[in-house]
């Protein structure tokens, strides 16, 4: 039996190679079985439902294993077979001994442990709470959040789906009914009541409430009007691909350090946790600038050309203006 190992090497190369034909995904779920069970053959190899998860999650992207380990695991293990014969039917001509071949091997190989190595550097590097405590004061913004709600109307042409029934507006348009709504808000109408009978976004039905929201979460030109408004104070009519927005803000808050950050994305990640990962980021590469120091390395400026962050020479001084020959007194 070849081992395992042998699988994984080849499955490594499936995340970078493009689907030979469309296979319909299962429309069930992946079941419950033993991870010592047997769940693909492949000749004399043999793999288990927990080395077939080892395989898909070393490989793919964390967004798209569901899709690996769910709906189109079978899409996916087909391809893995795909590929476990190719690789042995190339191995069986000897391919793997061509020199081409062979400094892609030994490159992947390098690539793949400097890949493990530079994680094993950010997890290594370490950060003291007075670290975490004082990028968290210097960066509140990145932890700010506000309880918004909205009113969309919607422009001809829009990314925003169009809604039964109602006319398509053209810039302009729309633009005037944004100016209307504002107005009639100002003039005490309730926002949630107007919400629910004009808006065209979804969260109409919510009175146009889309909850907290913190940075990055909506389009920029939505953020940049949002997070300028105080709360209580209602925006004016803002351009957004959607259409135009009257947007409120409700209350403004930043996150504690032990908060859960609520972004998509990012699971159950506390605001420290968040700040220690962006610190060790930070500092990662100065470890291995280091390291290359360390080990010596030259470039042979001929061929690659200076270095675009060394400082420029300084030019040399201007030499000094003689005097000027004095006159006939």
């Amino acid at each position: 039996m070849k081992p395992f190992l042998t699988a994984l090497a080849c499955a490594a190369l499936l995340a970078a190679q493009p689907p030979v034909s469309p296979v319909p995904p299962s429309a069930t779920p992946a079941p419950k079985v033993d991870p010592n069970t047997v769940v693909l053959s492949v000749g004399d190899r043999h793999i288990t439902a927990a080395e077939y998860e080892q395989i898909v999650k070393a490989i793919l992207p964390a967004q798209t294993q569901p899709l690996a380990l769910g709906p189109a695991r079978r899409a996916f293990a087909k391809r893995i077979v795909e590929m476990l014969t190719l690789a042995d039917e190339a191995e069986k001509q000897k391919l793997d001994q061509q020199p081409i071949a062979k400094d892609q091997i030994e490159f992947q190989r390098r690539s793949t442990l400097s890949v493990h190595e530079f994680q094993k550097i950010q997890s290594d590097v370490p950060v003291t709470d007075a670290q975490i405590q004082a990028f968290y004061e210097a960066n509140h913004a990145l932890y700010e959040t506000i309880h918004v709600r909205h009113i969309l109307v919607r422009v001809r042409g829009s990314i925003a789906p169009a809604k039964a029934g109602k006319p398509e507006l053209t810039d302009a348009e729309a633009l005037e009914k944004a100016k209307t709504i504002r107005q009639r808000i100002l003039g005490g109408g309730d926002f949630a009541k107007v919400a629910r009978e004009e808006s065209d976004d979804s969260s109409a039905e919510k009175g146009g409430d889309m909850g907290e929201i913190g940075h990055g979460r909506t389009v920029p030109q939505f953020e940049t009007a949002a997070f300028a408004l105080k709360p209580g104070d209602l925006s004016e009519p803002i351009r957004t691909p959607y259409g135009y927005h009257i947007i409120q803000v409700q209350s403004r808050s930043v996150k504690a350090l032990t908060d859960v950050l609520g972004i998509a994305g990012a699971g159950s990640k506390t605001v420290k946790e968040d700040i220690e990962t962006r610190l060790r980021q930070a500092a990662a590469p100065a470890v291995v600038q280091g390291l290359m120091d360390k080990a010596g390395y030259h470039f042979d400026e001929k061929y690659f050309g200076p270095d675009p962050a060394a400082p420029a020479p300084a030019k040399p001084a201007a030499p000094p203006v003689p005097p000027a020959p004095a006159g006939p007194k």
